[in-house]
């Protein structure tokens, strides 16, 4: 029932007047495994070392953004931490729409970009050397906690809400809303 209440909001409340584009040119660093990786991190890390030339094909790609996906919806710490990791930043956040409790929902954008194993070739010399993909995250925050960053305190469930769109440099993920399911 949330989950189509959710929808609702999205297509009703939308107002491209309330989005807020943060900055885009930030330095991102490649995943780098530390004392402080996260489930995101270590599963980034896993894939790539299992699957070298997961970038090189469209259907490969495919199958990595399909893992993704798999791991966001049935593991909720995965999910969290993806909500959660320092290296992705966050460089689009909108308001959507609140309810009678003050609770706000928001979509966040997430671009993370790393190195490649092998670079991609392009035509020059050297090619391409880091990839970078966006997702998204929908969540919805309780009136008394920060919009700064999707709410993931008592999050129990993450599934998604669109399809896959394929770019030849920028991986899109998808969006993913993640929050407490409500049964009614």
């Amino acid at each position: 029932m949330f989950t189509a209440g959710a929808f609702t909001l999205i297509l009703c409340a939308c107002n491209p007047g309330k989005t807020k584009v943060l900055q885009d040119s930030v330095a991102y660093e490649p995943m780098e495994v530390s004392s402080k990786t996260s489930l995101y991190q270590e599963w980034l890390n896993d894939y790539q070392e299992k699957n070298p030339q997961w970038y090189k094909t469209e259907k490969d790609k495919r199958a990595f953004v399909k893992a993704f996906e798999k791991n966001i919806v049935s593991n909720i710490d995965f999910a969290k931490s993806v909500c959660d990791d320092n290296r992705s930043k966050i460089v689009n956040k909108e308001y959507i729409s609140g309810n009678d409790e003050g609770d706000k929902l928001y979509a966040f954008e997430y671009k993370v970009k790393f190195y490649l194993p092998v670079p991609i070739p392009d035509g020059s010399a050297e090619g391409v050397s880091c990839i970078s993909m966006r997702y998204g995250i929908m969540s919805l925050i309780p009136r008394n906690a920060s919009t700064e960053y999707p709410y993931t305190g008592d999050a129990n469930y993450a599934e998604r809400f669109d399809k896959h769109v394929p770019d030849r440099w920028k991986l899109e993920m998808g969006t993913y809303f993640v929050g407490n399911k409500v049964d009614l």
